[in-house]
Parts: structure tokens; C-alpha cells; sequence
């Protein structure tokens, strides 16, 4: 049932680029500089910034982890804690924003073999839920990160009707909008 419609199925690095942050250690946080993202960050589908003070010292994120700087559109799942699966999209006035671990991003391939609405979706479901589920480790604290994300398997409908899906939430998350 997880595949009626016999849509292709890809193994996610076959459509989408995921990088999980590095481990940042308390020594290093700062007041100010690079805001630091964490899992309490994602709030109801959102990046909530305001809830976390942890920051890198600019030359050091100029230095070491300049790969991981975040972009407007790149798509963000918490990967450990009772929330893990979680995700919101980074927007441009969350930047500058730096990933640290137990965050993983996500980016669509090029040319886009997945649209990132569709996969924001994929990771919302159940059947993405129960493939993590089969593969984490440790029941008290669950973890995982891109080596058991390489394992999930998706579905992929053609890029067109992707495109619908994504419009249709697009319109959903503006009625949500506008009676929040």
C-alpha cells in the first residue's frame, strides 16, 4: 500500500544531497557571531531561532566550517530526541546559520529530481517514520544520522505531479497563515 501507484523508487542520496553538522563543543559557543541551529530550533514545521543563544565565532566558521553554513531553501530534520524526524525549511532571515550535529540538511538534487515541498512531505509520513524506526539506534536517546538516511527508500511520481503536491500545500500552509 506504501507504493500503489508503482511510482519509482530511489534510495535517498539518488535524489537529494544530506549533510549533518559537525560536534560543536560548549567551549566554543559564543554570545554572539554564527548562530548555531539545534533540533529545539524546529518548532512546528519551523525554525523558531529566538528559543537558543548558541553561537560560533565568525572567523572560526570562516575557518572550519564554512561547509556548513545553511541556505535560504535547504530543508532541516532534527535526527535525535523524542523529536527526532522534525523539519523546517531555512528562509533568508534565518541567515547567517551555521549546522550543528543531530541536524541534517537536505537539498534536491540538480536537475531536480525531487521537488524539496515533496520531500519535506516524505519525511512527514509514516512509512518515512517506520524505515528510521528499523534502523536507529538506542531506544532511551534515538539516533541517526546520513549513514541510515543512505537506506530510505522513497517513492518518486513524476516531477509533474510533485509540482501539484507541492502547490496544494502551498496553498493549505496560506490558509494556515492566514487564520493563525
Amino acid at each position: 500500500a506504501a507504493n500503489p501507484k508503482r511510482w519509482t523508487v530511489k534510495l535517498l542520496p539518488e535524489v537529494a544531497f544530506f549533510q549533518e553538522g559537525p560536534g560543536v563543543r560548549k567551549w566554543q559557543f559564543r554570545s554572539t557571531g554564527i548562530k548555531l541551529i539545534n533540533v529545539g530550533n524546529i518548532v512546528h514545521g519551523r525554525l523558531e531561532l529566538s528559543n537558543t543563544e548558541r553561537y560560533l565565532d565568525n572567523a572560526e566558521v570562516e575557518k572550519t566550517y564554512s561547509h556548513f553554513l545553511l541556505k535560504a531553501g535547504d530543508l532541516v530534520m532534527a535526527t535525535s530526541g523524542v523529536t527526532w524526524g522534525k523539519v523546517a525549511f531555512v528562509e533568508p532571515q534565518h541567515l547567517p546559520l551555521c549546522l550543528n550535529t543531530s541536524v541534517v540538511r537536505f537539498r534536491p538534487l540538480e536537475p531536480y529530481a525531487c521537488d524539496p515541498i515533496f520531500l519535506r512531505g516524505f519525511f512527514e509520513t509514516q512509512a518515512f517514520r517506520r524505515q528510521i524506526e528499523q534502523l536507529i539506534t538506542g531506544t532511551a536517546q534515538p539516533n541517526f544520522g546520513p549513514s541510515h538516511l543512505k537506506l530510505v527508500q522513497l517513492p518518486v511520481p513524476p516531477l509533474p505531479l510533485q509540482k501539484e503536491f507541492a502547490q496544494r500545500v502551498g496553498e493549505i500552509r496560506d490558509v494556515e497563515e492566514r487564520q493563525a
